[in-house]
């Protein structure tokens, strides 16, 4: 008997077993398991239909229990599981199980931060729908566009004046065809609605209103799931009105309920509900160690997925670090400043560490690398024809169709990802502070780490194996010092508020130092003589107190975060009026774990021989529809020639022996990787165009030629195995990218860092090319006098030599290059 016969029949055996067997299988037990939590009953039930349906061949039964087994994955938080099973119901299924497979994925892509995504897939449902006359979906896209409008920022504020809008719509359609579930679901979200309005004891009441009459008529149903949601829903208005003791009751049947239906999403947040009541209980903080670390655990069992291409699994982590948060103040409370600096530690590494042990281009498949060079192909032409469109309306089209090629890309790169040797996040270790302080190699260089949101104060940590004498300190509050000993060598760590912080609470001083932020980088960019007050001022709020009190430090390595990311701390001023640069050599890092894989990757490099000193490419010449494409984001519409940079890559060259300069046509794409791996350190003296949304798309402008088109992606860049010891992004705002929440800065030149190039020089902003060229051939001077010279202070006397120039003075000229990563 052929195998495909026994495989059939044995399959059709399993089918009839499993349909023997209570409970009955058929979409709407389903439905109510789901309901009920019961997620591992719903899934078997769905499986089962959708093999019974596949193996009779009847496709649209299969498409919606699909559709339904992807809704159960949504709600489980597996993420990259849902979306195949939602893209295999719209390719199998009909226009309305199709369009209602995408209201679904913009509604999963809204809850990771894809927004942008969610839009194009909500809007387009809802316009299906609404041509359809389906009222049920209808309700139900308008409620999932509710959501998103609730979490879009207008003017500072959630745009809940729109939200309401939407969500009235729903309701008043759901109460008229009679669909209880949608009802329901919609005043739970109206009730949240009123929460997160302007926060006022009236706001908070008429939310509870809502909350008690659906926990009144939701008890004791099969809606067992929506019940437990909105116990968590009153747990979060409890602590808000300071009813603490009903918030525990709340949290505490919530998180008995989510733990037995194994719901990690809603549990992590339930469990965070309570660690956030009793923080508001100095007596009883300490008993939140257990429920902090739980809460750890689970996001890290959620993260252990991927969520599109690498930035929005990153984007998605923002999500998941409060618990992170909450050890760091829960160590604060113990004045314990060794476990915070752990706690921040693991929170800033942990994405950003998988990310360095993803395996390279070299571990995709031959079959991968066909499926990926037709998705840049489809992206490539649909960036053309965008370049030549014609009509407004026609542009549009195609950037519709290039934003779902885009999504589309991004979906295999996840489920590629998954098939691949990932890391575990168990498996990724972060430093402790025995390591940290390990991690410093003298007692003339200090880290100086940031840990700022928008919303709390920021906090700064220092430490070193300098001496230190902070002084004048029995004000400030929350400071802390601890002084430590290891292997026989004292460290030093101290951690306190910036700017003299009197009251957490106190958001005024923040804002200030926020705006100032904004200013400052302005001003500096814009070449403006008042910089200085800025510069001062920032000086003081956030430096002052860390550089007063160390002693015999003139290495600082910066860790910013938040909007911190945007500020050049070199061009900061002191009060003797010296620029940061004048005291110290100035490099960054996005945290000490990262930092000290790079400076062993750094050590080993350093070891090795190169065939070549430096690759130096310059001044590539483009294409007239490339430079017309991309000239227009820069207002001038066009690109101009970069001779200068000719000239400054030839220079650099000649430092060096067996060093090669490569300038104007021959300067491609494919010329480059080809010859990377031969030199000690690569230049590039090119275009930059940073792409802040999508940091992974922002781009080196090469050369184009027959292999390639010569626009160097970061997420290209990421993904090759580079041997250098380090690259040198001589561009336009080759810095820039996107500040994720808990990680730092990703763009450009994280690209070369995941690469594995350990050192990464790069811009803030849009360089001056003769500038530029004067700064960089007195840094690799400085650099070819010695083979052991630290980069940072190379790139200080080089910073240092311009601002002593009354033309360059200005730290426009100067301030926009920073190292990253060991020095």
């Amino acid at each position: 008997m052929p195998v495909r016969v026994v495989t059939v029949i044995i399959l059709a055996f399993l089918a009839t077993a499993a349909f023997a067997q209570p409970p009955v299988t058929d979409e709407s037990s389903g439905e109510v398991a789901r309901r009920r939590g019961d997620f591992s009953a719903a899934t078997q039930i769905f499986r089962t239909t959708g093999l019974a349906a596949e193996l009779s061949g009847d496709k649209q039964t299969l498409a919606r229990s699909q559709l339904s087994l992807g809704h159960v994955y949504y709600l489980q938080a597996r993420y990259t599981e849902a979306v195949g099973a939602f893209r295999k119901a719209e390719m199998l299924g009909d226009g309305r199980t199709a369009d209602l497979a995408r209201a679904f994925l913009g509604q999963l892509y809204w809850r990771v931060g894809k927004v942008d995504d969610a839009d194009l897939l909500l809007d387009g449902a809802l316009e299906a729908f609404t041509a359809a006359g389906d009222d049920l979906n209808i309700a139900l896209t308008l409620r999932f566009k509710g959501r998103r409008e609730n979490g879009r920022v207008v003017n500072g504020r959630p745009n809940n004046a729109e939200a309401l809008k939407l969500y009235e719509r729903s309701l008043a359609i759901s109460r008229r065809i009679g669909d209880e579930e949608g009802e329901l679901t919609t005043l739970k979200e109206i009730g949240l609605l009123h929460q997160t309005d302007a926060p006022t004891p009236e706001n908070y009441e008429k939310a509870r209103g809502y909350f008690e009459d659906l926990r009144a008529r939701l008890r004791g149903t099969d809606y067992r799931r929506l019940y437990a949601v909105v116990l968590n829903n009153l747990a979060t208005n409890a602590k808000l009105r300071r009813d603490l003791d009903r918030s525990l009751e709340y949290a505490a049947e919530g998180i008995a309920l989510f733990r037995e239906m194994g719901d990690l999403q809603e549990l992590r947040e339930m469990i965070n509900t309570r660690i956030a009541v009793l923080s508001d209980l100095p007596d009883r903080f300490a008993e939140t160690g257990a429920d902090i670390d739980e809460s750890i655990a689970i996001s890290k069992k959620l993260y252990d997925q991927q969520i599109g291409d690498p930035l929005d699994a990153q984007r998605y982590f923002e999500s998941l670090i409060h618990g992170f948060r909450m050890k760091i103040e829960l160590a604060d409370h113990l004045d314990r400043p060794d476990k915070m600096i752990e706690a921040q530690e693991a929170m800033r590494s942990w994405a950003m560490l998988e990310r360095l042990q993803m395996p390279a281009d070299t571990s995709l498949s031959a079959a991968d690398r066909s499926a990926e060079s037709e998705f840049v192909r489809t992206l490539e032409t649909l960036d053309k024809e965008i370049a030549r469109a014609k009509t407004a309306d026609d542009a549009k089209s195609l950037e519709n169709r290039r934003r779902q090629a885009r999504l589309a890309y991004e979906e295999w790169q996840a489920a590629t990802a998954m098939r691949s040797a990932r890391p575990k996040p168990d498996d990724l270790r972060t430093l402790n502070i025995a390591d940290m302080c390990r991690t410093l190699p003298d007692e003339r260089t200090a880290i100086v780490k940031f840990e700022n949101t928008s919303r709390s104060p920021i906090r700064v940590f220092v430490l070193t194996r300098a001496a230190i004498a902070f002084e004048n300190q029995k004000n400030r509050r929350s400071f802390h010092r601890a002084l430590l000993s290891f292997d026989g060598k004292p460290c030093s760590l101290v951690t306190y508020y910036a700017a003299h912080w009197a009251n957490a609470d106190d958001l005024a001083r923040l804002e200030r130092i926020h705006r100032a932020i904004g200013d400052f980088r302005q001003q500096i960019t814009g070449r403006l003589p008042s910089y200085k007050s800025n510069a001062r001022f920032l000086y003081d709020e956030l430096l002052a107190d860390a550089l007063d009190g160390l002693k015999g430090v003139d290495h600082l390595v910066i860790m910013p975060s938040g909007n911190l990311t945007r500020v050049p701390f070199q061009s900061l001023v002191s009060k003797q009026d010296r620029f940061v640069i004048e005291d110290f050599a100035v490099s960054y890092a996005p945290s000490i774990s990262v930092l000290a894989q790079m400076r062993e990757k750094s050590r080993l490099l350093r070891s090795r021989e190169f065939p070549g000193g430096v690759l130096a490419l310059g001044n590539s010449k483009l294409t007239a529809e490339t430079s017309a494409r991309f000239g227009l984001m820069y207002g001038d519409g066009g690109l101009a020639d970069l001779p200068e940079a000719e000239l400054e890559s030839r220079a650099i060259a000649k430092l060096f022996p067996s060093s090669r300069a490569v300038v104007g046509p021959v300067a491609s794409e494919s010329l480059f990787r080809s010859e990377t791996g031969k030199f000690r350190f690569l230049h590039l003296a090119v275009h930059g165009l940073s792409n802040e949304e999508k940091p992974q798309y922002s781009q080196l402008l090469l050369a184009p030629d027959a292999g390639a088109d010569g626009l160097l992606e970061g997420r290209e860049i990421a993904r090759m195995n580079l041997r250098s010891e380090m690259a040198v992004l001589s561009a336009c705002e080759s810095a820039l990218g996107r500040e994720l929440d808990g990680e730092g800065m990703v763009g450009l030149a994280w690209a070369f860092a995941a690469a594995g190039v350990p050192t990464v020089v790069a811009s803030g902003w849009k360089v001056e090319s003769k500038a530029t060229a004067d700064l960089m051939i007195d840094f690799y001077s400085d650099l070819a006098k010695d083979n052991a010279a630290s980069k940072a202070r190379s790139l200080q006397t080089a910073a240092i030599k311009r601002l002593r120039d009354p033309r360059t003075r200005h730290p426009f000229y100067w301030a926009a290059f920073s190292l990253n990563g060991a020095w």
